[in-house]
């Protein structure tokens, strides 16, 4: 509100519904309407939690993401189900506090979209914490029982607790808001469908965030997105989105941050590379905070010294990946980074480490 007061933007607060040809009906809590008209409109209604017939939250048991960052009791058990970075967070965390944590993930690993090698670890640093991590299963259903839940596994098994959340993805906020007679599209999904510069099919229209099928459900996405198309709205000549670009960070302890490129991927893609590995063990600074664990992990073109991709897990893993995303939007070779000078003790040396064992440069691994 305060920025909103500085940059003298004018605030309708209501029910917004597109009605086409740059009109906006808005539905007031006193009942009355406003429709205002705009040169450009800029869809920003996010996304929710995605449910299933044989999955329904309830707001009390059941929860999503939403109910659980506001829930004002510490559940006793709880089953999370989805081991993406939403139901890695909430098992760290609640688990952290004493809760009975069991996560239960239907691919084969934690953190499906990460490098394999590092879902592994911060698996067994979960089951370390006392977490207990199920993989490879399927969910038949989950039902209430009283204060409890139940959790049907299609392996025949039940698991009771009493807080349930469900993390299996998003769906978009796109329903009910007159895309139809605003002329806007989507995909199979109901996400809007957008161009490099956020623009939907209809003139005048633009999407960004969630709602749209421009890139991950992140909010740093959601913001550069943003940016993209506001200034172009503003006539400004601004870069893409760089979804090659885009940074992951999983906030638990250990933290799992990556940019680019899994080793899984280059193999599918038959795309040769040269492997760094530099574990915080033998870093200085992280052995003494006390947090050796985990490595940094880089993968880099033999031939011009791209850097495909970067994987990290460990204490500092998200704030040490800035540097390997800004290289890399930068088009930074894997040789400049290996002359440049990083600070001593610090744990951003693990990074220079891992970059000179890719290269065949390194003297302290």
């Amino acid at each position: 509100g305060h920025l909103f007061k500085k940059y003298g933007v004018q605030t309708v607060a209501g029910e917004a519904k597109l009605l086409g040809g740059g009109l906006v009906e808005v539905s007031k809590a006193d009942g009355t309407t406003q429709t205002i008209t705009a040169k450009h409109i800029v869809i920003a209604v996010g996304a929710r939690a995605r449910t299933f017939p044989t999955i329904q939250p309830d707001g009390e048991r059941i929860l999503t993401y939403r109910e659980a960052i506001t829930l004002d009791r510490k559940p006793r058990t709880a089953v999370l189900l989805g081991a993406g970075a939403i139901g890695m967070e909430f098992a760290y965390f609640w688990n952290a506090m004493g809760v009975d944590v069991t996560l239960l993930e239907g691919q084969d690993e934690v953190l499906p979209l990460e490098d394999r090698e590092a879902g592994n670890l911060a698996r067994k640093a979960f089951e370390k914490q006392g977490i207990k991590v199920h993989t490879g299963v399927q969910i038949a259903g989950v039902a209430r029982d009283g204060d409890e839940v139940a959790v049907s596994l299609a392996d025949g098994r039940t698991l009771r607790a009493d807080t349930v959340l469900v993390a299996l993805g998003i769906a978009p906020n796109t329903e009910g808001i007159g895309l139809d007679a605003a002329g806007v599209a989507t995909n199979a999904r109901g996400f809007i469908t957008v161009d490099r510069s956020h623009r939907t099919s209809a003139p005048g229209v633009y999407a960004v965030g969630d709602c749209c099928d421009g890139g991950p459900a992140l909010a740093h996405v959601a913001t550069r997105q943003a940016h993209v198309a506001i200034e172009r709205i503003a006539g400004l000549h601004v870069p893409d989105v760089d979804y090659g670009n885009v940074p992951s960070c999983t906030y638990s302890q250990p933290q799992v941050a990556s940019v680019g490129r899994t080793e899984d991927a280059l193999k599918k893609a038959g795309v040769a590379y040269q492997l760094g590995k530099f574990a915080f063990a033998a870093n200085g600074r992280s052995q003494g905070a006390g947090t050796p664990d985990g490595w940094v992990k880089v993968l880099v073109d033999p031939k011009h010294g791209e850097i495909l991709g970067a994987h990290l897990v460990g204490a500092d893993a998200t704030e040490l990946l800035s540097e390997l995303v800004v290289a890399r939007g930068a088009e930074s070779d894997a040789e400049t980074l290996l002359h440049t000078m990083h600070a001593h003790p610090t744990a951003s040396e693990a990074v220079l480490e891992a970059i000179a064992v890719a290269r065949g440069a390194s003297v302290h691994a």
